[in-house]
C-alpha cells in the first residue's frame, strides 16, 4: 500500500456476503467461487478528514467464473439509481480488461441527502479476481482517494501478474 499504510484485519473465508458492487447488486458468478481471501489497509498517521480506507479482496473461481464474473461486472454503475453517479477511470498500469468505476452517492434508499464517494477497481488473471475498494469518511472528500486506490490497484496487478 505504501509508506503509513498498515493492515487491519485479514479474512480466510468463503462464507460472507459478497461486496455486489456499487449498487450492491451480488453477480450470478458468486456462487462459483472457491477461495476468498480480503484484507484491510488504512494510514492511521493522517489527519481523519485525509484518511482513506482500502480492502482488496481476492477471489478465485471455479474453471470460467473469473470471466463470468467480469463481463457482469462490466455493467457495473449501469443500474444503479438516479442518487448515484458512476464515472469511469483509467490508469494504463493496470491489467487489461480492468474495470474501474467512481461512485458518489448522493442519497440514501429513503432520499435523503449525504454524500459517500468510493472507487471500486477489478482485474482479473485466470481464474482469480481482485477487488479494490477505497473510500473516505461520510461527507468528506479526499484528494488522495483515487491515487491511494490506483497505487493498491496497481500492487494488485503485479501480484496478479506473477
Amino acid at each position: 500500500m505504501g509508506p503509513g499504510y498498515h493492515s487491519g484485519p485479514q479474512h480466510l473465508t468463503l462464507s460472507g456476503p459478497a461486496s455486489g458492487g456499487p449498487c450492491g447488486a451480488a453477480a450470478r458468478s458468486e456462487s462459483l467461487r472457491v477461495a476468498r481471501i480480503y484484507g484491510v489497509f488504512t494510514d492511521h498517521e493522517l489527519p481523519k478528514a485525509e484518511r482513506v480506507g482500502v480492502r482488496n479482496e481476492v477471489i478465485a473461481y471455479a474453471s470460467g467464473g473469473a470471466k463470468q464474473t467480469m463481463r457482469e461486472l462490466q455493467h457495473l454503475g449501469s443500474g444503479c439509481p438516479p442518487s448515484y453517479h458512476v464515472t469511469p477511470i483509467t490508469d494504463a498500469n493496470l491489467l487489461p480488461g480492468y474495470i474501474a468505476r467512481k461512485t458518489q452517492v448522493l442519497a440514501d434508499p429513503n432520499g435523503e441527502a449525504h454524500e459517500l464517494t468510493s472507487i471500486w477497481i477489478y482485474q482479473s488473471r485466470g481464474d482469480v479476481v481482485s477487488e479494490i475498494f477505497a473510500a473516505v469518511p461520510e461527507g468528506r472528500e479526499s484528494s488522495a482517494l483515487v491515487p491511494v486506490a490506483l497505487h493498491a490497484a496497481e500492487e494488485s496487478a503485479r501480484n496478479l501478474a506473477r
